[in-house]
């Protein structure tokens, strides 16, 4: 009886030092640098949910991103005629991560075999939410990611491979959308109006 107590007594010890390890547990930060002087969008993700988004702005090479609970995590990185490119990260406690991410140029041939999802992004009165993310999932992985272009909300998730996807949407104060089963032809445009309301 007491060695079981004992036992008892162990790992009721070793769990709560895991459980205060996690609640110690540092924020980190994920350094992304991009092979390309274009404008790109990153998102990393876990669990199907927007973690943290960067802009890579033009002619720069790469964006930071703070405050990252350490964990493992899917980092999408888009830009205009490139590509989406997306990668598995892993988070350290209180560390920074580095990744350089290569980026290649779409062909023509890509913009015949792709499609593309478009359209605009508004509140619940019509403005345009200019801040807004949308993430291209498909199934349970991101493949892409953009944010509206132009002061009236107009948005394009463009070129990827015809299938079914899902597009997630965030925007600071408003609750995040999800819209399922779009589907993406080659060649073709899906449109796609998208409708946040506020928190």
């Amino acid at each position: 009886m007491k060695t079981i107590g004992a036992i008892l007594t162990v790992s009721a010890v070793l769990t709560l030092l895991a459980a205060c390890a996690i609640a110690q547990a540092t924020p980190g930060s994920v350094e992304v640098h991009v092979s390309v002087a274009t404008p790109a969008v990153v998102v990393l993700m876990s669990g199907g949910q927007v973690k943290a988004v960067g802009v890579v702005p033009k002619d720069k090479n790469g964006c930071l991103l703070q405050d990252i609970m350490p964990g493992r995590y899917a980092l999408t990185v888009s830009a205009p005629f490139y590509a989406s490119v997306t990668r598995a990260v892993t988070v350290r406690d209180d560390a920074e991560t580095e990744i350089t991410v290569a980026m290649s140029k779409l062909t023509d041939e890509d913009f015949q075999t792709r499609g593309r999802v478009v359209g605009f992004v508004k509140d619940a009165n019509g403005t345009p939410v200019v801040n807004a993310t949308l993430v291209l999932m498909k199934g349970n992985k991101p493949v892409g990611a953009t944010r509206p272009e132009n002061a009236g909300g107009v948005y394009e998730l463009e070129w990827y491979a015809p299938g079914t996807y899902n597009v997630i949407v965030t925007a600071p104060g408003f609750n995040t959308a999800v819209y399922t089963g779009q589907t993406i032809t080659a060649g073709g445009r899906t449109w796609l109006d998208v409708v946040l309301q506020a928190e």
